[in-house]
C-alpha cells in the first residue's frame, strides 16, 4: 500500500532534474527497489509535453541495419536504418533482408494514399433531420474551412464523408497531415469543427471521436480504406540471391508461403504478413513515433508471385502512422535518427513512410527464407538469449 502522496510540482518545476530526482526517490521508498539505473540528468526539459510523472529514463539498445537501396517516389538511394529492439536475431535478420534487396537492385516504394481521418457522430431528432444536417454541412464548407484555419496552420482538410444512420449522422473528416503523424492535430481540429456545428444548431449533441476510426486497433475498414500513409514496397528477388545469400530456393519459400497463407485463414485475421510489426516497432522507437499505432500499422499484406527461379515480393501497408514533426520526433535521441535517414526536411514524412515499408519488406524476405529452409530456430539459438546446452 502506498503510504505517502507522490511529490507535486508547479508547471515551471515539473520538467527539471530536481523534480525527477524527488519523484524517483519517492518511488524507491514506496516500492523498496533500487531505481538508480534509471537516472540520466541533463535532459529533463526536452521531454516537456511528452510525458507526465517522470521519474527517470529507460535505456534501449539501438542498432544499424543496411545499407538498404531504394528506388522510391520519395526515398531514393542507400539508407542506413536505425532499429531499437531487445529481441536477439531481429536486427541480423532485417540486415540480411536489406542486403538481399540491395543486391537485387533496390526496392520500388511508393505512398499511394496520404490521408488521415477522424470522425464524429451527431444525434438529431429524425432521419430527415440527419439528412438536413448533411445538406447544411455540404453547403457550408467555407465555415468548416474557417474552423480548420483557426485551429491549425499545418494540416489540410480534404473533404467530409457522410454516413446516415437513422437519426444519427456519422461524419468522417479527411485530412492531409503534411509531415506530422497527425492524430493530435486532426483530433483538435475536428473537435473544433464539431463544436462550431453544434453551436450553430442550438447545442446539437455529438460524440467525438467515433469508433469508425478504430484508433490503435486493427479494423477491416481501415485495412480496406487506408488511414495515415498508405504505402507499398516491391522487389523482384533473383534466384541467385535466394540461393547464395538466403540459402533457400524460390520453390521452398513459395511452398511455405502458400501453406502459411492457407492455414492463416483459420485465424480469421485481417491481411497477412509474417512480422511487419517488428520492423514498424523497431524503426518507430528509433525515430520517435507513437508505437501504440503498431496495432493498426502492422495490419498489412505480403504477397509473393513466382517468376521462374525468381520471386516477386510485395508488401502493402494501408494504415502506417509515421511523421517527422511533432510527438517524439525532436527528442534528443530521436532527431539524429531522422537526420541519418535524411527525413527532417519538408516532405520527409513520405520519404520515411517508404523507408518503413522497405524495412518491413526486408524482414518478410529474410524470415520467410529462414523458416522455409529451417534456419529460423537455429539462428535464434545462436544469436538470441535462447541458448540451450
Amino acid at each position: 500500500m502506498v503510504k505517502t502522496a507522490m511529490p507535486g510540482f508547479s508547471p515551471e518545476e515539473e520538467y527539471t532534474d530536481g523534480a525527477i530526482e524527488q519523484r524517483r526517490a519517492w518511488t524507491e521508498a514506496e516500492s523498496g527497489c533500487d531505481l538508480s539505473a534509471l537516472r540520466h540528468p541533463g535532459e529533463a526539459e526536452a521531454y516537456r509535453g511528452n510525458i507526465e510523472n517522470q521519474f527517470g529514463y529507460v535505456r534501449l539498445p539501438i542498432a544499424v541495419a543496411g545499407p538498404l537501396l531504394l528506388r522510391g517516389e520519395h526515398a531514393q538511394g542507400e539508407f542506413l536504418v536505425p532499429m531499437v529492439t531487445t529481441e536477439g536475431t531481429l536486427v541480423a535478420s532485417y540486415n540480411r533482408g536489406m542486403k538481399a534487396i540491395t543486391l537485387s537492385g533496390g526496392a520500388e516504394t511508393a505512398v499511394y494514399q496520404n490521408e488521415i481521418h477522424s470522425n464524429a457522430t451527431f444525434e438529431t431528432t429524425s432521419p430527415d433531420a440527419a439528412l438536413s444536417l448533411q445538406a447544411w454541412m455540404e453547403g457550408n464548407q467555407a465555415s468548416i474551412a474557417g474552423a480548420v484555419a483557426d485551429n491549425t496552420s499545418h494540416g489540410q482538410l480534404l473533404r467530409c464523408e457522410y454516413i446516415p444512420l437513422g437519426s444519427r449522422l456519422i461524419v468522417n473528416f479527411v485530412y492531409d497531415p503534411a509531415d506530422a503523424m497527425g492524430i493530435n492535430m486532426i483530433t483538435h481540429v475536428s473537435h473544433a469543427i464539431c463544436t462550431m456545428i453544434s453551436d450553430h444548431h442550438g447545442g446539437l449533441t455529438f460524440h467525438f471521436p467515433s469508433s469508425i476510426q478504430a484508433d490503435k486497433k486493427a479494423s477491416f475498414h481501415n485495412f480496406q480504406k487506408g488511414r495515415g500513409r498508405s504505402v507499398r514496397a516491391r522487389l523482384l528477388l533473383p534466384g541467385k540471391v535466394i540461393g547464395e545469400l538466403l540459402h533457400s530456393s524460390a520453390e521452398m519459400m513459395l511452398r511455405y508461403y502458400r501453406n502459411n497463407l492457407e492455414i492463416g485463414h483459420l485465424t480469421g485475421g485481417i491481411g497477412f504478413n509474417m512480422h511487419i510489426a517488428n520492423g514498424i516497432t523497431a524503426l518507430g522507437l528509433a525515430t520517435g513515433q507513437d508505437v501504440a499505432y503498431v496495432g493498426e500499422s502492422a495490419n498489412g499484406l505480403t504477397t509473393i508471385e513466382e517468376h521462374g527461379e525468381d520471386l516477386l515480393f510485395e508488401v502493402t501497408i494501408p494504415s502506417l502512422y509515421v511523421g517527422t514533426v511533432g510527438g517524439g520526433t525532436r527528442l534528443p535521441t530521436h532527431l539524429p535518427c531522422l537526420e541519418m535517414l535524411g527525413c527532417t526536411e519538408p516532405g520527409g514524412a513520405l520519404k520515411l513512410a517508404e523507408i518503413f515499408a522497405a524495412t518491413c519488406l526486408a524482414g518478410e524476405i529474410s524470415v520467410l527464407a529462414a523458416i522455409a529452409s529451417d534456419q529460423f530456430v537455429r539462428a535464434h539459438n545462436r544469436l538470441g538469449r535462447n541458448r540451450p546446452d
